[in-house]
């Protein structure tokens, strides 16, 4: 099969010929242990690339992209990649100004600030620009993305729109935050409306880009909203219920017309989401935090019938843990999970700057010898 035949297998609940590999995200400390060049992968969010689009050096930026991509497919075996808009040749750069070392600020007052652990550049603070109402959210369409925005997109599907499996890092419409989580937690409780107004009009924009994302050959979309931390939820499943999910089963329900799968990115303790999840018709469950109680084999015992698992390996493990650890991460995720298809190899979260590169490397080295649905155990 091809690593887009297994990754569809997988996502249909049959058993390909071996479990299928991939990552959400992939950060440019490993490429360039491997590959001994410096890199600017991932984008959006390592800083030494924001850094040089600002300064002008888009093209190279683009460029290290592009070499990132064939790294993981032919070097790294995965049979997903991940792929997103490149910033516009045309469109000028309004780069934020710097008022501190290693802290910038944008026209509208927005904050943001280096992060050594990450080697990210974070959100920092929030302008909140007004009392926001439901007019503040009308229903708009979008205007199409230029060539050069479809740069990597288009060099992707051409030289692997064939063989692997091509998930486009979509927009999420399911939950938003107006002026920031803060701001967005009081108009909750006390102006639910503009919570809804504000995820619909997200919502429109994602299903028109989710259809260009099929004209261009993408295979799945990956949205990406957490409603979660580690201890439970971010606020009341009710209001996940009433405001995200009609979103989420829209959008859901727009791509599957479209032949896409629908790939979703959730962090934290999302148990008390898990069946509307299932509801809202989502194709996978990827970041599935142990660290925050979600179990993979127990997720596998009680969802797994219906929605494709994509982890198994605990970001902790590829960063503080031994190759030892990982490699029975490895086992443990594909005996428990592998079987009848609905399973996807890939960290917890990503593999993230910090993970020692033997980890990761004992990850690879397990997952060739269990692949093969542990009859080569």
């Amino acid at each position: 099969m091809t690593p887009k035949e297994r990754v569809i297998a997988a996502l249909n609940h049959t058993e390909p010929d071996r479990v299928p590999l991939g990552e959400m995200a992939f950060d440019h400390k490993l490429i360039e242990h491997y590959t001994g060049k410096p890199s600017y992968w991932r984008p959006f969010s390592n800083a030494k690339a924001q850094i040089a689009i600002w300064e002008g050096k888009r093209d190279r930026v683009v460029e290290s992209w592009k070499e990132a991509i064939v790294f993981l497919a032919e070097k790294m075996e995965h049979d997903i990649l991940a792929v997103q808009w490149a910033p516009s040749k045309y469109k000028p750069i309004k780069a934020p100004r710097p008022i501190s070392p290693g802290t910038w600020e944008d026209a509208r007052g927005n904050q943001f600030k280096y992060s050594a652990q990450t080697e990210s550049i974070l959100p920092v603070h929030k302008s909140v620009e007004r009392d926001y109402s439901e007019s503040d959210f009308p229903i708009q369409d979008i205007t199409e993305p230029d060539d050069s925005e479809w740069e990597l997109i288009r060099f992707v599907i051409e030289r692997y729109g064939q063989t692997h499996f091509i998930v486009a890092r979509s927009d999420d419409g399911s939950w938003v935050w107006p002026g920031g989580m803060e701001n967005g937690m009081m108009l909750l409780l006390e102006k639910p409306e503009v919570i809804a107004a504000a995820i619909r009009a997200e919502t429109h924009r994602a299903i028109q880009t989710d259809r260009l994302f099929a004209r261009e050959g993408c295979h799945g979309l990956m949205p990406a909203v957490d409603y979660a931390m580690n201890a439970g939820p971010l606020f009341a499943p009710k209001y996940f219920r009433d405001l995200a999910l009609p979103s989420i089963k829209q959008q859901t329900a727009a791509a599957h017309t479209l032949g896409l799968y629908v790939l979703k990115h959730a962090c934290g303790n999302n148990w008390a989401f898990m069946d509307m999840f299932i509801e809202a018709g989502y194709d996978a469950y990827q970041s599935i935090q142990e660290s925050a109680t979600m179990d993979i084999g127990r997720l596998k015992q009680q969802y797994g019938h219906t929605i494709t698992l994509w982890g198994g390996v605990q970001v902790e493990t590829l960063v503080r843990g031994t190759p030892e650890q990982v490699r029975l991460e490895v086992q443990r995720a594909i005996q428990h999970c592998a079987r009848a298809g609905g399973f996807l190899l890939g960290a917890s979260h990503s593999v993230v700057n910090a993970t020692k590169p033997e980890n990761y490397e004992a990850l690879r080295e397990a997952w060739r010898e269990y692949r093969d649905y542990g009859r080569g155990q």
